[in-house]
């Protein structure tokens, strides 16, 4: 999800200077996630779980979040909570791989 520059309205910070730190929680609080920033090899990420509104089953996502010249750039990754874990890595290297041109 791309978030341009101009459509950023957060009381106090210019998305020009906002870290990712700063983006990233704006959108967990937005989304009313509980759950911490993280940073590992160079990516700002949060993850959280959430029931699957068609199915009786939870899912766990990671949303990584990155800055262009213009914008905030959210990339999300999910699969079923029993399985997260064994994707995490994979997700990991995934998000290390998202070029901006």
């Amino acid at each position: 999800m791309k978030e341009p520059f101009y459509s950023i309205n957060a009381a106090g910070y210019s998305p020009q200077s906002m870290t990712l730190s700063d983006y990233a929680r704006i959108v967990k609080n937005n989304n009313h996630l509980s759950t911490s920033i993280q940073t590992k090899d160079g990516l700002t990420y949060f993850e959280w779980t959430a029931k699957h509104p068609s199915q009786n089953v939870d899912f766990s996502y990671m949303g990584v979040v990155f800055k262009s010249d213009d914008a905030f750039w959210l990339v999300q990754f999910g699969t079923y909570s029993h399985l997260y874990d064994g994707y995490k890595d994979d997700f990991i290297k995934w998000a290390k791989s998202v070029e901006f041109e």
